[in-house]
């Protein structure tokens, strides 16, 4: 019997299974031993015909089914999937002529797949070999992984041009996702150029354009572009924004984007280009900031160290205590040092204000402004002890501040060690210091809780910020 009603499409033709033979089951049987499958005889009742595992032979020697058993085992292991060598040894059997053998790596690649990524490799595969269904079921398994919002996108792009209603979805999960102007114009962009849904990209860039930032000229320039794309369609969206007259942000808003994406450079500049009027409108603005909202504490000392500032950032206070000392655990550098012995600065940081409630991740502004001011404010006493080995307890105190430092607390690490990388922004703008010049041999961490190698010449830099802080 043919299951005509279940049709099955590969590469080249729309095929039926036959659970019927007659005496074509010979062809059948040679094409499919040339492919590299072994087909027997199996007798006797139900039990033995359980379906056994395949281990097709094909046109390889004896010296390639070896290797290639070998290097199966090896990176096949539960918990430890090496994906790079899979798809390596997929391609390798393949090229050697073995389509059944690499088919079943490419299955066990897919069931092995940890990360969208690989999922998506096996996709393309498939489609590639015209094999639709399998390709659909694949992809389904992607979109149950994908959580983020680039890997809905990829995975939108991969389905597209075979279900289109699918690939809206995808588009749509990943704007719900979207965070920025970047990621809303990404969005609109890819629904006009895979989809050729104009209708809901302009809608989508509706949304982009109240996230713009019209200092940014980049940001509206693509804009401008994507719209131009869209035809008649984007025109009104077009004039729209053209005619939109863009309103300075307020100081609070331009400090939260410059600790945001750690510009402090950028932050500098825009301090030393203000006119006489704008001048004294941030200093008297900074200022009120920083009596209702200490955490402010890095922005206010990157404005007293502009030339021509008359600016005190000790003069300002709420509740009780010095707004410089508000953030020193301890002024004793020496009860400073045993203090962090036995907590580390950023887990004192995350107990007091409560960021272990939630996933710490690298856009929280609270959280680097935060610990902005407690690691300068530490950084200051921690340079005063009097401990022969002070550089190695400096070096120490600054390779500490990284998230494997706190591992206990749920910290977003898709992007490296951005606390470690934050605080040698940090360091490079307080002063002048910038570590990661300094080449050398690594270094070992010995004084805190978490002990790192880093690939600097930590004591010569710490000289030197010893000498920037004196």
């Amino acid at each position: 019997r043919h299951y005509v009603k279940d049709p099955i499409t590969i590469k080249d033709a729309t095929i039926a299974v036959s659970t019927q033979w007659g005496t074509q089951i010979g062809d059948f049987i040679s094409k499919a031993e040339e492919v590299g499958y072994n087909i027997s005889t199996v007798e006797g009742d139900e039990s033995a015909n359980e379906e056994k595992e395949i281990t097709p032979t094909g046109h390889l020697t004896a010296e390639q089914i070896s290797e290639f058993k070998e290097r199966e085992a090896d990176i096949f292991v539960p918990g430890y999937f090496q994906e790079n060598n899979a798809f390596s040894l997929y391609d390798e059997i393949l090229e050697a002529g073995n389509t059944a053998w690499a088919d079943l790596i490419l299955q066990k690649i897919e069931d092995a797949a940890d990360r969208v990524y690989a999922l998506e490799s096996v996709c393309k595969i498939l489609k590639e070999r015209g094999e639709t269904n399998r390709f659909l079921a694949t992809a389904k398994k992607a979109e149950a992984m994908a959580k983020k919002l680039d890997d809905l996108m990829s995975l939108a792009v991969l389905v597209s041009e075979t279900d289109k209603d699918w690939a809206l979805k995808l588009y749509q999960k990943a704007e719900k996702k979207a965070k920025d102007f970047s990621d809303l114009n990404s969005i609109g962009n890819a629904l006009a150029d895979e989809l050729g849904d104009k209708e809901n990209a302009v809608r989508v860039q509706r949304k982009a354009m109240t996230l713009i930032d019209f200092d940014d000229e980049w940001d509206k320039e693509c804009f401008v572009e994507s719209l131009k794309n869209l035809g008649e369609t984007g025109e009104s969206l077009l004039a729209e924004f053209t005619n939109h007259k863009s309103t300075p942000k307020p100081l609070i808003n331009q400090i939260n984007d410059y600790f945001r994406e750690e510009e402090f450079e950028e932050m500098r500049t825009f301090f030393e280009e203000l006119n006489d009027d704008e001048w004294d409108k941030v200093d008297s603005e900074l200022g009120k900031l920083l009596k209702d909202d200490p955490k402010y504490f890095f922005a206010g000392i990157m404005f007293e160290g502009v030339n021509g500032a008359n600016f005190d950032i000790g003069s300002f206070f709420k509740g009780t205590g010095d707004l410089v000392e508000r953030f020193t655990i301890e002024k004793d550098p020496d009860k400073l040092y045993e203090i962090l012995e036995e907590k580390p600065l950023l887990k004192i940081i995350i107990e007091k204000y409560g960021f272990s409630n939630n996933k710490i991740k690298q856009d929280n502004v609270d959280f680097k402004l935060l610990f902005s001011a407690y690691f300068i404010s530490n950084l200051e006493v921690i340079i005063k002890t009097d401990d022969y080995e002070n550089l190695h307890i400096i070096a120490d105190f600054i390779i500490n501040q990284s998230l494997f430092a706190v591992r206990e607390f749920d910290i977003d690490d898709t992007h490296g060690d951005w606390i470690a990388d934050f605080t040698l922004n940090l360091i490079a703008e307080y002063t002048g210091v910038k570590i990661s010049e300094y080449e050398g041999e690594y270094y070992s961490g010995r004084y805190f809780s978490y002990s790192a190698e880093m690939g600097y010449d930590y004591l010569v830099a710490c000289d030197n910020i010893i000498n920037a802080l004196a």
